[in-house]
């Protein structure tokens, strides 16, 4: 298990690296100057070389990674070319609020798609309108679906605030990612379960004369849970990342919305930060859900 988890770290720390190159060259490609959203349109050549100076700017590009990575080992994601805040403590004070969407988005959608997988096993009757309403699911977009809440309930019943970070204002945006992550573990739960239904060990209990929900809750839904508790994971560290569009529409201060100020604002500090931070969520929930897999599922313990 011990040279599981290290080839893990290992391509953990790998895939950082990529991400990291990745977002310094594809930042350095956009539109703009930063000297000159720094000092304003009127500022002088002067001017705008000092500035260059001072942030590094006029360095060779190999250089300026090299500086960067640098840094980054250390803790130090640079400073706001717009705020000259810390990026990590713009980040910082950005996370809460994501976080708080990401938490209830997550539990929202793990709960209701978990329910809606079980119902075809517990009621067949119920399998063609959970298969609809996940693929309805899958087809419509988070932010789209937003926007129509956002008109719905926000604008037309008023029962919602339009937008801000608050307990009610979490409730649109967090059910316009919550669906779609009902509408994907619905699918996997109730695939599993029909799968897992046709085991010997669900035989022997039908053979025993246990009722139906006993087997679905206690026997078969514990191996659906196998495939599930992966993608569980994974979700939830994307929507730690920032969902971009999502709290956007929904004007939420998160990680999402600090990127896309950072885009138009051309603070690349701030850009790079907000990508590097995420991605490095992603890759740390990934490899701590790999080694909790070992615990979960003794086969991956066994083929070590």
């Amino acid at each position: 298990m011990f040279r599981y988890l290290a080839l893990k770290a290992l391509s953990a720390l790998a895939v950082l690296l990529g991400v990291s190159f990745l977002t310094f060259t594809l930042t350095l490609l956009l539109p703009g100057d930063p000297a000159a959203a720094i000092a304003g349109p009127k500022a002088s050549p002067e001017v705008l070389r000092q500035i260059r100076q001072e942030l590094g700017l006029d360095q060779p590009i190999l250089v300026q990674y090299a500086l960067y990575l640098s840094r980054v080992a250390r803790g130090d994601l640079g400073r706001s070319y717009i705020t000259r805040e810390p990026v990590m403590t713009t980040l910082m004070k950005r996370l809460p609020a994501t976080a708080f969407l990401a938490a209830t988005a997550w539990t929202l959608g793990a709960t209701l798609g978990v329910v809606m997988g079980l119902l075809p096993s517990l009621w067949p009757k119920a399998k063609g309108w959970v298969l609809s309403v996940s693929l309805l699911g899958f087809a419509v977009p988070p932010f789209w679906l937003g926007l129509i809440l956002l008109y719905a309930f926000a604008y037309r019943l008023a029962l919602f605030p339009l937008g801000g970070f608050s307990c009610s204002g979490v409730v649109l945006p967090a059910c316009a990612l919550g669906l779609g992550l009902a509408a994907s573990y619905a699918r996997i739960v109730m695939s599993r379960l029909s799968e897992t239904m046709t085991e010997d060990f669900i035989k022997t209990a039908k053979a025993k004369g246990l009722p139906q929900s006993r087997i679905v809750l206690r026997h078969a839904l514990r191996h659906a849970f196998l495939t599930l508790f992966t993608l569980l994971g994974l979700d939830l560290a994307g929507l730690l990342g920032g969902v971009t569009l999502t709290e956007t529409v929904f004007n939420w201060p998160g990680l999402g919305r600090l990127a896309v100020d950072a885009v138009f604002n051309q603070d690349l500090p701030v850009l790079m930060g907000v990508v590097f931070f995420a991605a490095a969520i992603v890759v740390v929930v990934n490899f701590l859900v790999d080694a909790s897999y070992t615990w979960v599922d003794p086969r991956v313990r066994s083929s070590e």
